[in-house]
Protein backbone atom coordinates (compact mmCIF):
# COMPACT_ATOMS: atom_id res chain seq x y z
CA UNK A 1 0.00 0.00 0.00
CA UNK A 2 1.66 3.56 -1.40
CA UNK A 3 2.61 5.57 1.89
CA UNK A 4 0.19 8.22 0.92
CA UNK A 5 -2.97 7.08 -0.36
CA UNK A 6 -5.11 9.02 -2.72
CA UNK A 7 -8.26 8.27 -1.18
CA UNK A 8 -8.94 7.21 2.18
CA UNK A 9 -12.78 6.18 3.59
CA UNK A 10 -12.74 6.26 7.23
CA UNK A 11 -15.66 4.39 9.40
CA UNK A 12 -18.35 6.00 6.72
CA UNK A 13 -21.65 5.16 7.93
CA UNK A 14 -24.91 6.53 5.38
CA UNK A 15 -28.22 5.92 4.95
CA UNK A 16 -31.74 6.59 2.60
CA UNK A 17 -34.06 8.74 4.86
CA UNK A 18 -34.54 5.59 7.82
CA UNK A 19 -32.94 2.38 6.14
CA UNK A 20 -29.33 2.50 6.88
CA UNK A 21 -27.28 1.86 3.68
CA UNK A 22 -23.55 1.92 5.24
CA UNK A 23 -22.50 1.08 8.93
CA UNK A 24 -19.15 0.82 9.11
CA UNK A 25 -17.24 1.04 5.59
CA UNK A 26 -13.18 1.97 5.79
CA UNK A 27 -10.47 1.19 2.71
CA UNK A 28 -7.94 3.71 0.89
CA UNK A 29 -6.95 3.80 -2.88
CA UNK A 30 -3.05 4.36 -3.66
CA UNK A 31 -2.59 6.76 -6.44
CA UNK A 32 -2.04 4.81 -9.56
CA UNK A 33 -3.82 1.72 -8.10
CA UNK A 34 -6.48 0.17 -9.07
CA UNK A 35 -8.70 -1.27 -6.24
CA UNK A 36 -12.24 -3.23 -6.64
CA UNK A 37 -15.03 -3.29 -3.96
CA UNK A 38 -16.48 -7.52 -3.86
CA UNK A 39 -19.84 -8.30 -2.58
CA UNK A 40 -23.50 -9.40 -2.45
CA UNK A 41 -26.30 -7.25 -4.13
CA UNK A 42 -27.05 -4.47 -1.11
CA UNK A 43 -23.73 -4.97 0.37
CA UNK A 44 -23.44 -1.22 0.06
CA UNK A 45 -20.85 -0.92 -3.10
CA UNK A 46 -22.87 1.63 -5.10
CA UNK A 47 -23.54 3.68 -2.06
CA UNK A 48 -20.09 4.09 -0.80
CA UNK A 49 -19.29 5.43 -4.38
CA UNK A 50 -22.25 7.83 -3.35
CA UNK A 51 -20.74 8.68 -0.85
CA UNK A 52 -17.43 9.51 -2.64
CA UNK A 53 -19.38 11.27 -5.50
CA UNK A 54 -21.00 13.61 -2.71
CA UNK A 55 -24.57 12.34 -3.80
CA UNK A 56 -25.05 10.38 -0.53
CA UNK A 57 -24.05 12.57 2.38
CA UNK A 58 -23.17 10.54 5.05
CA UNK A 59 -23.93 10.24 8.52
CA UNK A 60 -21.03 9.15 10.25
CA UNK A 61 -16.85 8.90 9.17
CA UNK A 62 -14.85 10.80 6.86
CA UNK A 63 -14.15 10.64 3.14
CA UNK A 64 -10.32 12.35 2.00
CA UNK A 65 -9.03 12.87 -0.75
CA UNK A 66 -4.94 13.88 -1.97
CA UNK A 67 -5.20 14.28 2.42
CA UNK A 68 -7.90 16.78 1.99
CA UNK A 69 -11.72 16.59 3.69
CA UNK A 70 -14.30 15.57 0.90
CA UNK A 71 -17.31 17.44 2.45
CA UNK A 72 -17.87 19.40 -0.94
CA UNK A 73 -20.68 19.70 -3.85
CA UNK A 74 -20.80 16.92 -6.40
CA UNK A 75 -19.24 19.75 -8.73
CA UNK A 76 -16.63 20.88 -6.23
CA UNK A 77 -15.53 17.06 -5.87
CA UNK A 78 -15.49 16.47 -10.28
CA UNK A 79 -13.53 19.68 -10.19
CA UNK A 80 -11.16 18.20 -7.40
CA UNK A 81 -10.26 15.15 -9.66
CA UNK A 82 -13.09 12.53 -8.77
CA UNK A 83 -15.66 11.00 -11.56
CA UNK A 84 -18.27 8.08 -11.15
CA UNK A 85 -19.23 6.29 -14.64
CA UNK A 86 -22.88 4.91 -13.09
CA UNK A 87 -24.74 1.64 -13.80
CA UNK A 88 -26.73 2.41 -16.29
CA UNK A 89 -24.86 4.60 -18.31
CA UNK A 90 -26.75 7.51 -18.10
CA UNK A 91 -26.49 9.11 -21.19
CA UNK A 92 -28.02 11.68 -23.18
CA UNK A 93 -29.93 9.67 -26.17
CA UNK A 94 -31.01 12.78 -28.14
CA UNK A 95 -27.53 13.90 -28.25
CA UNK A 96 -24.75 12.85 -30.93
CA UNK A 97 -21.65 10.50 -29.27
CA UNK A 98 -19.60 13.82 -30.10
CA UNK A 99 -21.87 16.35 -27.75
CA UNK A 100 -21.81 13.80 -25.14
CA UNK A 101 -18.20 13.37 -25.01
CA UNK A 102 -17.89 17.02 -24.84
CA UNK A 103 -20.47 17.28 -21.73
CA UNK A 104 -17.73 15.39 -19.75
CA UNK A 105 -15.45 18.33 -20.07
CA UNK A 106 -17.59 20.99 -18.64
CA UNK A 107 -14.76 21.89 -16.03
CA UNK A 108 -12.43 24.89 -16.17
CA UNK A 109 -9.26 22.51 -16.25
CA UNK A 110 -10.97 20.10 -18.74
CA UNK A 111 -12.12 22.12 -21.24
CA UNK A 112 -8.49 23.60 -21.71
CA UNK A 113 -8.17 19.95 -23.10
CA UNK A 114 -10.85 19.37 -24.91
CA UNK A 115 -9.35 18.17 -28.47
CA UNK A 116 -6.57 16.47 -26.60
CA UNK A 117 -8.78 14.19 -24.16
CA UNK A 118 -11.42 13.81 -27.46
CA UNK A 119 -8.69 12.08 -29.25
CA UNK A 120 -7.44 10.13 -26.55
CA UNK A 121 -10.88 8.43 -25.82
CA UNK A 122 -11.01 7.55 -29.77
CA UNK A 123 -7.91 6.07 -29.33
CA UNK A 124 -9.07 3.70 -26.50
CA UNK A 125 -12.28 3.54 -28.77
CA UNK A 126 -11.85 3.44 -32.33
CA UNK A 127 -15.34 2.32 -32.90
CA UNK A 128 -16.14 5.70 -31.48
CA UNK A 129 -14.51 7.41 -34.09
CA UNK A 130 -17.07 6.55 -36.61
CA UNK A 131 -20.00 7.09 -34.58
CA UNK A 132 -18.94 10.69 -33.39
CA UNK A 133 -21.85 12.20 -35.54
CA UNK A 134 -24.62 9.25 -34.25
CA UNK A 135 -27.35 9.53 -31.77
CA UNK A 136 -25.96 8.24 -28.47
CA UNK A 137 -29.65 6.39 -27.97
CA UNK A 138 -29.17 4.89 -31.42
CA UNK A 139 -25.80 3.26 -30.15
CA UNK A 140 -25.60 -1.07 -28.86
CA UNK A 141 -25.54 -1.41 -25.24
CA UNK A 142 -21.59 -1.76 -25.64
CA UNK A 143 -21.03 0.94 -27.66
CA UNK A 144 -22.88 3.34 -25.10
CA UNK A 145 -20.73 2.48 -22.50
CA UNK A 146 -18.02 3.07 -24.29
CA UNK A 147 -19.39 6.81 -24.50
CA UNK A 148 -20.23 6.46 -20.87
CA UNK A 149 -16.45 5.84 -19.69
CA UNK A 150 -15.04 8.35 -22.93
CA UNK A 151 -17.48 11.16 -21.11
CA UNK A 152 -15.90 10.64 -17.40
CA UNK A 153 -12.77 10.61 -18.78
CA UNK A 154 -12.84 13.46 -20.80
CA UNK A 155 -12.68 15.49 -17.46
CA UNK A 156 -9.45 14.11 -16.89
CA UNK A 157 -10.15 12.48 -13.64
CA UNK A 158 -7.00 11.51 -10.97
CA UNK A 159 -10.18 8.76 -9.58
CA UNK A 160 -12.34 6.88 -11.80
CA UNK A 161 -14.98 4.97 -10.25
CA UNK A 162 -16.77 2.18 -12.04
CA UNK A 163 -19.93 0.85 -11.26
CA UNK A 164 -20.96 -2.28 -13.34
CA UNK A 165 -19.15 -1.42 -16.44
CA UNK A 166 -19.68 -4.93 -18.03
CA UNK A 167 -23.11 -5.44 -17.05
CA UNK A 168 -25.57 -6.84 -20.08
CA UNK A 169 -22.51 -6.68 -22.38
CA UNK A 170 -21.96 -9.49 -24.45
CA UNK A 171 -18.24 -11.95 -22.97
CA UNK A 172 -16.36 -10.06 -26.33
CA UNK A 173 -17.00 -6.33 -25.22
CA UNK A 174 -16.88 -7.27 -21.40
CA UNK A 175 -12.91 -8.72 -22.41
CA UNK A 176 -12.75 -4.94 -24.09
CA UNK A 177 -13.86 -3.10 -21.18
CA UNK A 178 -11.36 -4.63 -18.76
CA UNK A 179 -8.47 -4.47 -21.13
CA UNK A 180 -9.45 -0.63 -21.69
CA UNK A 181 -9.66 0.04 -17.67
CA UNK A 182 -6.17 -1.71 -17.69
CA UNK A 183 -5.10 0.65 -20.21
CA UNK A 184 -6.54 3.86 -18.78
CA UNK A 185 -4.81 2.99 -15.37
CA UNK A 186 -1.23 1.58 -16.91
CA UNK A 187 -0.88 3.86 -19.84
CA UNK A 188 -2.91 7.00 -19.00
CA UNK A 189 -2.17 6.58 -15.28
CA UNK A 190 -6.13 7.08 -13.92
CA UNK A 191 -6.52 5.60 -10.66
CA UNK A 192 -9.52 3.42 -10.81
CA UNK A 193 -11.96 2.13 -7.92
CA UNK A 194 -14.02 -0.63 -9.38
CA UNK A 195 -17.10 -2.60 -8.31
CA UNK A 196 -18.03 -5.29 -11.01
CA UNK A 197 -19.96 -8.24 -10.57
CA UNK A 198 -17.32 -10.22 -12.80
CA UNK A 199 -15.76 -10.77 -9.36
CA UNK A 200 -12.76 -12.89 -11.73
CA UNK A 201 -11.99 -10.19 -14.16
CA UNK A 202 -11.85 -7.54 -11.92
CA UNK A 203 -9.59 -9.50 -9.60
CA UNK A 204 -7.61 -10.11 -12.34
CA UNK A 205 -7.12 -6.26 -13.42
CA UNK A 206 -7.18 -5.12 -9.75
CA UNK A 207 -4.20 -4.44 -7.49
CA UNK A 208 -6.22 -5.10 -4.51
CA UNK A 209 -9.65 -5.66 -3.38
CA UNK A 210 -12.33 -5.26 -0.29
CA UNK A 211 -15.14 -7.10 1.04
CA UNK A 212 -18.29 -5.39 1.92
CA UNK A 213 -21.28 -7.24 3.79
CA UNK A 214 -24.19 -5.51 4.95
CA UNK A 215 -22.36 -2.26 4.29
CA UNK A 216 -19.51 -2.85 6.73
CA UNK A 217 -15.85 -3.67 4.98
CA UNK A 218 -15.32 -6.81 6.29
CA UNK A 219 -11.94 -8.27 4.18
CA UNK A 220 -9.11 -7.15 2.27
CA UNK A 221 -6.00 -8.37 0.51
CA UNK A 222 -3.76 -8.86 -2.67
CA UNK A 223 -6.23 -9.26 -5.76
CA UNK A 224 -3.79 -12.32 -6.29
CA UNK A 225 -4.35 -13.24 -2.59
CA UNK A 226 -8.54 -13.17 -2.87
CA UNK A 227 -8.34 -14.93 -6.05
CA UNK A 228 -6.87 -18.23 -4.04
CA UNK A 229 -9.05 -17.40 -1.08
CA UNK A 230 -11.30 -20.66 -0.61
CA UNK A 231 -13.82 -18.49 0.82
CA UNK A 232 -14.12 -15.71 -2.44
CA UNK A 233 -14.45 -18.56 -4.46
CA UNK A 234 -17.34 -20.10 -3.12
CA UNK A 235 -19.26 -16.65 -2.46
CA UNK A 236 -18.38 -15.23 -5.83
CA UNK A 237 -16.64 -17.93 -8.10
CA UNK A 238 -18.94 -20.72 -7.47
CA UNK A 239 -15.75 -22.98 -6.85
Amino acid sequence: MPAAPLLEIENIAAAYGQVRALWDVSFAVGEGEIITLLGANGAGKTSTMRVISGLLRPIGGEVRFAGESLRLRPSRIVDAGIVQIPEGRALWPRMTVRENLQLGAYTRRARAHQAESLAWVVSLFPRLAERLTQLAGTLSGGEQQMVAIGRGLMSRPRLLMLDEPSLGLAPKLVREVFRVIRQINADGGVTVLLVEQNVRQALEIAHRGYVLETGRTIRSGPATDLLQDPEIKRAFLGM
